[in-house]
């Protein structure tokens, strides 16, 4: 069997959107100044449930946000598959400690843990019925809006999803770059005046000192 990387090669239009979804999440994070990589292998994206991780924290995301005509984003929480095992929420497998929820009609992303949204749906079950999907899954729509107690939106902050503070983790960053900066420039100003290049740390989004991508140069 063919392993396709991406979600549409494994399901079409319906992976397309997702494959959609996870895009949006990766640029917003990187707007934030968070550090975040994309998983492509078969057991992060099938058997782990993992699309993102941000910051050390694995993230799954679902791009199934239904925006009503009243402008509530209502999210669908699997609770049991079409096979009548665990859905997505409960499955024991999937590692993901987040999830990344996004409306594709107007971008909107909200993210919560997914140990609070399985105590969340476990209350409803004992007053609600489920609602079927297409496909033959059971479980809730969950309108994320609603739920700022362990839901964040990710236009204001995701501290709470991802349990460490997003302004501090940023501006350890721009510290950290302006430091790597300033004693660059100290080492360096014989290698300036020679033309020689001269890297630098390029820490908003990685570098070798932080063991992740090469540095950039001021003369590239």
């Amino acid at each position: 069997m063919t392993w396709y990387s991406n979600s549409e090669g494994r399901h079409g239009k319906l992976g397309a959107k997702g494959d959609k979804g996870e895009r949006i999440v990766m640029e917003r994070l990187k707007e934030m100044g968070l550090s975040a990589t994309n998983p492509q292998d078969i057991n992060s994206q099938v058997h782990e449930g993992i699309d993102v991780i941000v910051e050390g924290v694995k993230a799954n995301v679902k791009s199934n946000i239904w925006l009503t005509n009243d402008g509530n984003h209502m999210h669908f929480v699997e609770c049991i598959n079409s096979k009548g095992g665990p859905g997505w929420i409960h499955n024991p497998k999937y590692t993901a400690e987040c999830i990344f929820a996004v409306c594709e009609e107007d971008k909107k992303v909200y993210s919560y843990r997914v140990e609070d949204m399985r105590k969340h749906v476990k209350k409803k079950e004992v007053t609600t019925d489920m609602k079927s999907t297409n496909n033959g899954g059971k479980g809730y729509w969950v309108p994320l809006n609603y739920y700022d107690r362990f839901v964040d939106d990710m236009d204001d902050d995701i501290s709470y999803t991802l349990g460490k503070d997003v302004d501090e983790i940023v501006d350890d960053k721009i510290k950290h770059f302006l430091n790597v900066f300033d004693n660059t420039m100290k080492k360096d100003e014989v290698k300036v005046k020679s033309k020689e290049p001269m890297v630098l740390c390029d820490c908003m989004f990685g570098c070798s000192v932080c063991k992740a991508n090469e540095p950039i140069s001021l003369y590239e």
